[in-house]
């Protein structure tokens, strides 16, 4: 299967995906009603929204000289990882021998992935209010911009790689189409922090704090970033400390975005005293 077929399945599920939770979360009044001023919230929106695609497109373009880069300067924490967590994620994998959990955390690291970060987008924009979705779009710019960093700085191999008798890697070797998928947009030395981890846990945060607008959201997307973090686990693909740093480091996007929106924002406000000295003048 060729990567564009695997990318128009991932796309297809994700937009269904994102039809039911408008219904569910946002429901058909609301969508009705946000409707009439969605061009002024798109325009409010609209640097942050470019600004989150930059930040992507040049996150892919750089992918090969960060890639290269990594090979002249990172240092590689392979061994570090193997010494300080073992084989945990190995005994995870043995908790879990069944044929439906392989697919369950491959749905949940695929679909559940790109559904969970696409979605919040959509119904933050029918918001009155932007705040929320500009300090969105900033943390997901501080996770793409840090990771690449991390990347850069560290090489770090996944369980499957560096553990291959202990840990297996289910995914793959019951998909292995999506090795194709994962190949176009990562590479395998590139595991700490894992930024699975780290999206999802900055969408719970928006999700927990947007809760009284979107109440059924919390509890689904708490579900569904509760599967992504354990998949990153039990595929194989991260160690528990690449967790852990995930956790922390959608911790700190959070922060200093909400802290740059309303620093933006105050900065887009008038100075009232300004304003009257100007009225004085005229």
């Amino acid at each position: 299967m060729d990567l564009i077929t695997i990318l128009l399945i991932v796309v297809g599920g994700v937009l269904v995906m994102t039809m039911a939770a408008s219904v569910i979360v946002i429901g058909f009044d609301s969508i009705s009603k946000a409707r009439t001023e969605l061009r002024h919230q798109i325009r409010e929106s609209g640097p942050y929204l470019v600004g989150l695609g930059v930040v992507y497109l040049l996150n892919k373009l750089a992918h090969h000289l960060t890639t290269t880069l990594s090979g002249i300067i990172g240092v590689n924490i392979t061994d570090t990882l193997v010494a300080i967590e073992g084989g945990l994620v190995g005994q995870l994998q043995a908790l879990l021998p069944m044929q439906a959990a392989v697919w369950y955390f491959t749905f949940a690291y695929v679909f559940g992935f790109a559904f969970v970060l696409v979605f919040p987008i959509i119904a933050y924009l029918l918001l009155p209010t932007q705040r929320h979705l500009k300090e969105l779009l900033v943390a997901y710019m501080i996770n793409y911009g840090a990771g690449t960093v991390f990347y850069t700085l560290f090489i770090a191999y996944g369980p499957r790689r560096a553990l291959p008798t202990e840990v297996g890697q289910p995914m793959f070797e019951q998909f292995p189409e999506i090795m194709t998928l994962t190949a176009a947009i990562n590479t395998s030395s590139n595991v700490f922090p894992s930024l699975h981890t780290s999206m999802a846990i900055t969408v719970l945060l928006f999700a927990w704090w947007t809760r009284e607008e979107y109440p059924r959201w919390l509890w689904i997307s708490a579900v569904f970033v509760l599967s992504i973090v354990v998949s990153t686990m039990y595929l194989g693909i991260h160690w528990l400390i690449d967790v852990v740093a995930g956790v922390i480091l959608a911790v700190a996007s959070v922060y200093f975005a909400r802290w740059f929106v309303a620093w933006a924002d105050n900065r887009n406000v008038p100075n009232p005293h300004t304003s009257l000295e100007t009225e004085t003048q005229d």
